[in-house]
């Protein structure tokens, strides 16, 4: 029977203080300008843990990990990332397109080369370069049922959280992580990595034809409105959802079963769901309808944007307009898969959030079952729970790790995060340690204008509302700018509100 299996490198929290670090272990760059967008929370061991065996198999040098933790926030190797685009040459330039367009235009603050891997011929071709064709070859192949896996998905993890509820032993527990949960989840998240290159290549390649023809801003436009015929993107479905609630369009049980699974905190695996919430949807429905936004209304609007733009093109470039057309149409086709993938993904955080809290149970430890990694867990199921004397002070390491600010985008070399927050002057209890936080960007350059990549077209004038959490969202007021260090979906119920985004680190899409 075929199982897929991740490549696990060794996660080093302190056993005495559940620190962790990973910038501490060589001379890297690490930026979280991409990941950050999905995980820009501080992660439980249990939740880094998953992620960490997923991302493991894109871990194509022994010793070398393509993500890290440090100070329990998910960073990417970069140093790694440009040196296999440097080892591989042309073979990478779809990777660097790809990356280019997820992640934004914005150059990292410090120079990869600074941090630069070498590679001798032998590894390269005897380890990495395998690797790497084995590695191509399952974005390939899984990228091939991606609608099955859309489909299917939601009833596979409704019966699984139902096998789940009912295991009454630890044996049972174990064996079904190891034998259905793990090797389903692998194999999904290479879905996830497949449907985000391809539509990262299909769109990177056509934006600087766009730009040359029609300039930036329409070119923004064009490619980032991938509503078509009734199909939008599925991070839209939540605000989408709640305006057909909210005008009797959606009974609540069909909302909950589709988007219930979706917020602000969806990637850890300790937070409650939103559908587990009593009340939740009520408190979002009375925001909603307070706000007297008109969702349709503004759907309408970007979608009369694109075509105005289309036409605009269309009369320049005539005998071009039928071949671009069908690569606009392929990439707004990538883009709803792309979601749509993850948004399925996020699903399986509540299977394996299930799986924690039985497993806690059985092992008689509740949800302190958060604090330690799936291995740890599963030695615990086996009968060995020397583990359990570590999550104390992980519980303890964990709540200072959220009280720190967010951690600056791009971290070079040793990063030590109390003593950053402490010379920033916003922790009073930080480690009077002594070692040398790495270089990072700082925010302003010496005077008070702030200079980024344009995420759309347009401009806006309004008061500014800085939010540090999306539990701050009432304090908006309709028509604000809203500034935030980062959003996801759970703050895309706030945006129709709001005249324009701020944020630190994202990208158009």
């Amino acid at each position: 029977m075929n199982r897929e299996r991740a490549t696990q490198s060794k996660i080093r929290w302190d056993p005495v203080t559940g620190e962790i670090n990973d910038s501490r272990n060589g001379d890297y760059l690490w930026s979280c300008v991409n990941v950050g967008e999905a995980v820009s929370v501080v992660m439980t061991p249990f939740t880094y843990s998953f992620g960490h065996n997923c991302f493991s198999q894109f871990d194509l040098i022994p010793g070398i990990s393509f993500t890290g933790n440090i100070g329990g926030r998910v960073y990417a190797n970069r140093s790694l990332e440009r040196m296999i685009q440097r080892s591989f040459g042309k073979l990478a330039d779809n990777l660097k397109i790809s990356t280019k367009e997820l992640a934004g235009d914005a150059d990292d603050p410090i120079d990869p080369a600074e941090q630069s891997l070498k590679l001798s011929k032998s590894v390269l071709l005897g380890k990495v370069m395998p690797k790497s064709l084995s590695m191509i070859a399952k974005h390939v192949w899984k990228a091939r049922n991606v609608p099955g896996f859309i489909a299917g998905n939601p009833s596979w993890c409704r019966t699984m959280a139902g096998r789940i509820e009912n295991i009454k032993t630890r044996e049972e527990m174990a064996t079904i992580w190891t034998k259905e949960i793990n090797p389903y989840v692998l194999r999904a998240f290479h879905r996830v990595i497949a449907t985000a290159l391809r539509f990262g290549i299909l769109s990177g390649k056509l934006r600087p034809v766009l730009g040359d023809m029609v300039g930036s801003a329409d070119t923004d436009v064009l490619l980032t409105n991938a509503n078509r015929n009734g199909e939008f993107l599925e991070s839209l479905g939540p605000v989408v959802g709640l305006s057909r609630v909210a005008n009797g369009k959606m009974p609540r049980d069909v909302y909950l079963d589709t988007w219930g699974h979706r917020g602000v905190l969806e990637i850890e695996a300790a937070a409650a769901r939103p559908f587990e919430e009593d009340g939740w949807l009520d408190r979002e429905l009375n925001a909603y309808n307070a706000s007297k936004v008109d969702v349709d209304e503004l759907l309408s609007k970007k979608y009369s944007d694109y075509e105005d733009a289309w036409q605009r093109l269309q009369m320049r470039y005539p005998r071009r307009a039928k071949g671009l057309i069908r690569r606009l149409e392929q990439c707004a086709a990538a883009n709803r898969a792309r979601e749509s993938v993850r948004s399925e993904f996020i699903r399986l955080v509540w299977v394996m959030r299930s799986w924690a809290r039985k497993s806690g149970v059985l092992a008689e430890i509740g949800d302190d079952a958060f604090f330690l990694t799936v291995e740890e867990l599963l030695e615990i199921l086996s009968g060995k729970d020397e583990s359990t004397s570590y999550i104390p002070a992980r519980k303890k390491t964990y709540e200072r790790y959220k009280a720190l600010p967010p951690y600056p985008p791009a971290i070079s070399g040793p990063f030590d995060p109390f003593q950053w927050a402490k010379n920033l002057g916003q922790c009073d209890e930080c480690s009077d340690s002594g070692e040398k936080s790495g270089k990072f960007a700082a925010v302003l350059s010496g005077n008070s204008i702030i200079t980024g990549v344009p995420g759309s077209a347009g401009e806006a004038v309004g008061t500014v509302r800085l939010l540090r959490s999306l539990e701050e969202g009432d304090q908006l007021v309709d028509g604000e700018i809203l500034v935030t260090s980062a959003t996801n979906i759970g703050w895309t119920l706030l945006f129709p509100r709001v005249a324009a985004i701020v944020t630190d680190i994202g990208a158009s899409l």
